[in-house]
């Protein structure tokens, strides 16, 4: 019998504990309207599918935007090429000019010596031969 009252006073503590817990749920039920937290819940839903829309949106103006400035840089790319080509024909021609000239200071330097006592139109030859030969040393920080 002892045990028995044991038993069912165990087992009234745990109704006791379930009626205290549906109490509270029926408080908090009582007090909340189900209807208002749907129409939140659907709201905040609604927001979220807005930010959804617009990140999408964005994103495929971004891509697009990705796509043409991917065009834009193959573009000035190719330019660079072409500029770069454009400079090393230069510099090559330079170098050309810069040999030739200075082949010419070679020859000046030489026809200065054999003109340069002869007579004035010499003497002339001779400063402009001179100016070549400068042209010449110049022309060397091509090489």
């Amino acid at each position: 019998m002892r045990l028995q009252n044991l038993a069912l006073e165990e087992e009234n503590k745990g109704l006791k504990t379930k009626v205290t817990e549906l109490g509270r749920s029926l408080c908090w039920y009582r007090n909340h309207d189900p209807t208002v937290e749907l129409k939140e819940l659907k709201s905040k839903v609604e927001d979220l599918e807005v930010t959804l829309h617009d990140g999408e949106l964005r994103i495929e103006q971004l891509e697009a935007q990705e796509d043409c400035v991917k065009g834009e840089l193959h573009q000035v790319k190719g330019q660079v090429r072409d500029r770069d080509y454009i400079i090393g024909e230069a510099i090559a021609q330079i170098r050309e000019i810069a040999k030739y000239v200075r082949d010419l200071a070679v020859l000046a330097d030489a026809l200065s010596m054999m003109y340069e006592s002869v007579s004035d139109k010499g003497r002339e030859l001779a400063l402009l031969l001179d100016k070549v030969r400068t042209l010449g040393i110049r022309a060397k920080a091509y090489m």
